[in-house]
Parts: structure tokens; sequence; C-alpha cells
């Protein structure tokens, strides 16, 4: 099994993603995006830092993001 280059969902999963992450406050999911931006792996210092968030907020977006 590799991670394909590409991946395209279905137009259902895309508006089920977008209806969930529209539901998180707009500070969980600046945070979030940040993640996105920096990629699938980084340190939670990193994160704090880019996003501009305290550490608490930080994991608390990473947790809403999770659930």
């Amino acid at each position: 099994w590799t991670i394909p280059s590409a991946l395209n969902l279905p137009a259902g999963m895309t508006d089920l993603v977008g209806r969930r992450l529209s539901r998180l406050p707009p500070e969980a999911l600046k945070v979030l995006v940040t993640a996105a931006a920096i990629g699938r792996t980084f340190t939670l210092p990193l994160l704090t830092e880019a996003s501009g968030a305290g550490s608490e907020k930080v994991l608390d977006a990473v947790s809403s993001g999770a659930r």
C-alpha cells in the first residue's frame, strides 16, 4: 500500500468534511488550517508558533479536529 499522489474524494465526502469543519470555532479552524499548511508531521511548538495561538488553544483545536 502506498499513499496516492492525488486523493480524489467523492463529492459527498468532501461536503461532509466541509460541514464538520464549519462547526469548529474560528480559532480552532485557523490552527487546523495552519497544521494542514505545515504538512503531515510537525511538532506542537512549531504549530503553536506558526498559528500564533497559545499551546492550550492549539491542543483544544487538535482535539476538536480529531473528534
